[in-house]
């Protein structure tokens, strides 16, 4: 009846053909349905429909059902005082597609699923992407096991499903719900990760980050000697662009990006439940967290870029991997620890020459080493000059108790109402080291589910990774950045977005979509406003048959555990997949197959094709792989192979052919071992008896019997295991079951459940798998 009201028809009675004697029908106030009739909506007059159920215990159930009240629209809202506009929402405006979530119980099903759904769309061209998408997201169950199909438009994302379907995408499959409510941290990126074009594609398709950015920029602009957004958006290699890397400029746009990206996860549903910013990111979860309005936060950050980019230009900084335990007995007079990024991961910051010899000492000592390009040392005795100047500024802001649990960088734990409203605390906030690593672990301990980069680039990802510590591939935490950048909205010739433009607000939504797969609430409805659902594929069911068939009787055994159980991490079944595939190889054709599998993973994070003389030992960095897109690479080996691969994989292991080497080992050691024949076995049993390994009675009468039983089935003269004296059940031939004795039944039933059969899991399982 829920469907009868829905599509506004009566389905004709069923079963009921004459109608019944003992009811007056004549009033012609209640009729047999003899055939549909419509049932159409009426005004001031809601449709009901009486239910009832008999059961032959006696228990009866009866219920009246009444359609929903249609809709309040509502009043329309009032224009916006500046604009004279209708106030704008999260909705996407624009024709970005939005990516496709499928979801199964295994592996098989997943890529069923996506068969369907490739299928479903090629016959149906009249229906849209963003329909499709949106009836994915609404109508359909969370299974253990996701992939998000990502594309440019309705034939790319068809494309993904049939790759998918057909096993070429492995790295399409995500993480799927984590179970209960899981609680996100939006983690804030810092200085450094700023890029031409940030932004304005986000700006042009949805209208509350336009808004949210331009109300930044409003109070921000009058601070700065140009338009924020004309150096965020300057055509590439122009006076204006060069401004973005400089501090007094690259502070304010990403305080305006991070700020704007906020509002846009809020508008979508998708809130915090914890803070934390990396330096001066820490000032923008302050500002959404309620311990600074807009116009004291945008003080404080216009300030602090200025006074910093005023101090004469020197100082260097190298980022060291080792702990902060290694580095700190080292340490000399102008050096500070600028960042403890990870337990293996510190950033030093100071005067140009000392920190040169502690860099060649830390070299020498076999620390790996980098120097990072910036124009001033920060977070180091350097910085202290502008500290006089900063401290009389913020003592004019005014600080509250946070509404948001904030995690600081300063101390590495909350953020208390006392330290907040303390200006000196956002004093130190520019001088101190930033404790990046405690402040995550802290939010480890805080039992963080899900960690949400908000940034131009995915700066913080390995940094929160390494934090979290090597994980089996499936389990922990999950962390997601909404944008990786390069692709996402890099610089180009339009002047500042890369690709189409919407570029950025495809990565955006994907990463709705996966937040979502992992059980994050999102508001769809204010994410595709106007979107409809549609009637989808079912579930793409794996049948399995239970029934005994005529098989040999010695072939039969209990199938084998599913190999992809519901909630095995994901990645479990395709390393068990491509383990089998590789115990039937060689090594020289094991690394040929997985070598192709890494550069497949590489062609797509690095968002093209590989140069066609790039070798297998090509250095990953040759090839385009960056600290960011090191990650990516390393979760979607981890889902291809299963192998639980370290966050450094790029770093230990620098070159295609040095990750195919490293998983061939591990899943050689974990694989199933190789299949030997009958003549293999054979001659294993001969050197053992010819060794002269003692041999008991049963097993001799054992070997005995085995022996005859094959004489007699070459010879034909046995079959079906009667007549000839031998044990009832016991032939080689094929068991006729409509011809079999009830002992032969038994003993076949028997071998099933007991799996002593020995055969393998395949047809000649018995039918009982």
């Amino acid at each position: 009846m829920v469907l009868a009201l829905e599509h506004e028809l009566l389905p004709r009675t069923l079963h009921a053909d004459t109608p019944t004697s003992r009811v007056d029908w004549s009033a012609d106030t209640v009729r047999l349905l003899s055939e549909a009739r419509a049932w159409p909506r009426e005004e001031g007059r809601p449709r009901r429909a009486g239910i009832s159920s008999f059961g032959i215990s006696g228990t009866n159930a009866h219920l009246v059902l009444e359609e929903a009240p249609q809709p309040d629209p509502g009043p329309d809202p009032d224009p916006d005082p500046v604009s004279g506009q209708a106030p704008e929402t999260g909705a996407l405006t624009a024709g970005s597609a939005v990516s496709w979530l499928v979801s199964a119980k295994d592996g098989h099903a997943l890529r069923g699923q996506a068969r369907r759904l490739a299928a479903y769309a090629a016959a149906h061209p009249e229906v849209s992407a963003r329909d499709i998408a949106y009836s994915l997201l609404t109508t359909r169950t969370l299974h253990p096991r996701t992939a998000v199909l990502t594309g440019g438009d309705r034939d790319a994302l068809c494309g993904a499903a049939e790759a998918f379907a057909r096993g070429e995408a492995p790295g399409s499959a995500c993480r799927g719900p984590l179970g209960g409510a899981p609680e996100p941290a939006f983690v804030l990126t810092g200085q450094g990760s700023q890029r031409l074009g940030m932004g304005r594609g986000l700006a042009a398709d949805f209208p509350v980050f336009d808004t949210a950015l331009r109300e930044v920029c409003t109070v921000l602009d009058p601070m700065l000697e140009r338009a924020l957004t004309e150096v965020m958006w300057a055509a590439p290699d122009s006076a204006e662009a060069e401004l973005l890397d400089r501090t007094g400029y690259a502070q304010p746009a990403l305080f305006a990006f991070e700020v704007a990206l906020y509002r846009l996860l809020e508008s979508w549903g998708i809130v915090p439940a914890r803070l934390v910013g990396h330096s001066v990111g820490e000032i923008a979860a302050a500002h959404v967290a309620g311990v600074l309005s807009l116009p004291d936060a945008c003080a404080l950050v216009a300030a602090r870029g200025r006074l910093m980019q005023a101090l004469p230009p020197g100082g260097a900084m190298v980022a060291v991997r080792c702990s902060e335990a290694e580095v700190l007995p080292r340490l000399v007079d102008g050096v500070s620890v600028a960042a403890v990024n990870g337990p293996r991961s510190v950033v030093l910051s100071g005067a140009e020459e000392p920190l040169s010899e502690l860099t060649a000492e830390l070299s020498a000592a076999g620390h790996r080493t980098r120097r990072l390009v910036v124009s001033h040392a920060f977070h180091s005795p350097l910085m202290e000059p502008m500290l006089a100047e900063f401290r009389e500024t913020v003592a004019r802001l005014s600080f509250h108790a946070p509404e948001l649990p904030l995690v600081s960088g300063v101390t590495g734990r909350p953020l208390t109402a006392e330290e907040a409203r303390d200006p000196e605390h956002w004093v130190r906030h520019v001088r101190d080291t930033v404790r990046f690593a405690d402040a995550v672990g802290r939010l480890a301990d805080e039992r963080t589910a899900v960690y949400v980069e908000l940034g131009p680039e995915a700066a913080l990802t390995p940094m929160v990774e390494e934090c979290l510590g090597e994980r089996e591939p499936g389990t922990g935490p999950a962390v997601e950045p909404l944008l990786r950048g390069g692709g996402d909205g890099g610089t180009g010739g339009d002047g500042g977005t890369g690709g189409d433009g919407g570029e950025e607000s495809r990565a955006v939504l994907g990463a709705a979509v996966r937040l979502h797969a992992l059980g994050l609430p999102v508001d769809w409805r204010a994410v595709l406003p106007g979107a409809r659902t549609v009637a989808l594929p079912t579930y793409a069911f794996q049948h399995e048959a239970y029934w005994l068939a005529s098989v040999p009787s010695t072939a039969v055994a209990v199938g084998l555990p599913s190999a992809d159980p519901i909630g095995a991490p994901a990645g479990a079944s395709a390393g068990q997949e491509l383990a089998e595939r590789l115990a039937g190889l060689s090594e020289e054709e094991a690394g040929a197959l997985v070598t192709e599998l890494v550069r497949a993973e590489l062609t797509a994070v690095v968002g093209g094709e590989l140069p066609p003389d790039a070798g297998a030992d090509l250095a990953f960095t040759e090839l385009g792989v960056t600290s960011v897109t090191a990650v990516e690479l390393r979760n979607r080996l981890t889902a291809a192979t299963g192998v639980r691969l370290p966050p450094t994989l790029v770093f230990d292991h620098p070159s295609p052919a040095a990750v195919a080497r490293l998983v061939c080992d591990v899943l050689r050691r974990s694989g199933p071992p190789r299949r030997r024949d009958t003549a293999s076995l054979v001659d294993e049993l001969e050197a053992l008896l010819v060794s002269g390994a003692p041999l008991d009675s049963d097993t001799e009468a054992r070997l005995r019997a085995l022996s005859g039983r094959w004489s007699r089935s070459r010879n034909g003269a046995a079959h079906h295991g009667s007549g000839t004296g031998a044990d009832p059940g016991v032939g080689t031939g094929p068991l006729d079951l409509e011809s079999a004795s009830d002992e032969e039944l038994f003993r076949l039933m028997d071998g099933a459940v007991s799996g002593a059969g020995g055969a393998d899991s395949g047809d000649a399982a018995g039918g009982v798998r």
